[in-house]
């Protein structure tokens, strides 16, 4: 009996701080899915497209007063990469004509309800004079997203917040990744083998990204087209001189073809003296 006792109350300390940890909206199983299934366009310049994602609440309670900021922040392609700020005129998040956009409410209260998901979308907009990457090498615009709100568990109410890695800098990235102060700190100040402390946030939700280049020219493709016809006559005109009578009414419409050929383009000869 007293054995089972034992038994009994080792197994409720086991349970109890699992439980706690499991309704953590900072676990890293649950940051990863709060920004999903994205859709990006791949625009040539003076497009607009729809760039579209959810928001999944993956906690076993409502997230209150939740707000969510969307921002384009980088240029890239194979050779270089540029910042993008305010003083860029294109592209556009179309909701407000800005590279920022602070989405509206989830409701009324701004509440996402536990395992409900809402899904989101903006129009991204370019001109012809839009930065872009060329035919052959694909101009990238890189987007970040912070994600606040409050979440009341068995701690109690907290406020947290979330963001992606376009909100910090390379050095600050390399110092909360593999400096020191991953080393200073504590395993519940780390996610991942990211010092979150460092960075100031509770976790690190995903960037995203959509393209904007020089659209392939069809020019190449019509010669090719025109290219592979002429070569097909050809093709069809030896077989007809090498097999007579194979086709005799193609070789009549041939014959004909090179008569007018040689009377349009060919000099008469001159008689000799």
């Amino acid at each position: 009996m007293r054995l089972q006792a034992v038994v009994l109350l080792l197994s409720v300390m086991l349970v109890v701080p699992y439980v706690a940890a499991a309704d953590d909206p900072t676990r890293v199983d649950h940051v990863n899915k709060l920004l999903s299934n994205f859709s990006t366009p791949q625009l040539a310049p003076g497009e607009s497209g729809t760039f579209s994602f959810d928001v999944v609440n993956t906690n076993e309670k409502n997230m209150t007063n939740v707000s969510l900021t969307m921002s384009i922040y980088m240029f890239a392609t194979a050779e270089e990469t540029k910042v993008v700020d305010n003083s860029w005129s294109t592209p556009l998040i179309r909701n407000n004509q800005e590279q920022e956009f602070i989405f509206p409410p989830f409701d009324v209260n701004g509440t996402l309800a536990e395992n409900n998901t809402r899904t989101f979308s903006v129009e991204i907009v370019t001109s012809v004079d839009t930065v872009r990457g060329g035919v052959f090498d694909q101009g990238t615009y890189f987007v970040r997203f912070r994600l606040q709100f409050d979440y009341v568990n068995e701690s109690g109410l907290g406020n947290y917040e979330m963001a992606s890695r376009g909100y910090f800098t390379d050095q600050q990235w390399e110092d909360a990744t593999n400096g020191t102060n991953v080393g200073n700190c504590t395993l519940a100040d780390r996610k991942g083998d990211i010092c979150l402390t460092y960075l100031n946030v509770d976790g690190i939700i995903p960037d995203s990204s959509f393209g904007v280049k020089e659209p392939m020219p069809m020019w190449p493709f019509y010669l090719f087209v025109v290219l592979a016809a002429f070569f097909l006559v050809l093709g069809l005109m030896f077989y007809l001189e090498e097999n007579p009578g194979t086709w005799p009414w193609m070789e009549r419409k041939w014959r004909r073809f090179r008569g007018l050929w040689r009377q349009t383009f060919q000099k008469p000869k001159r008689p000799k003296k």
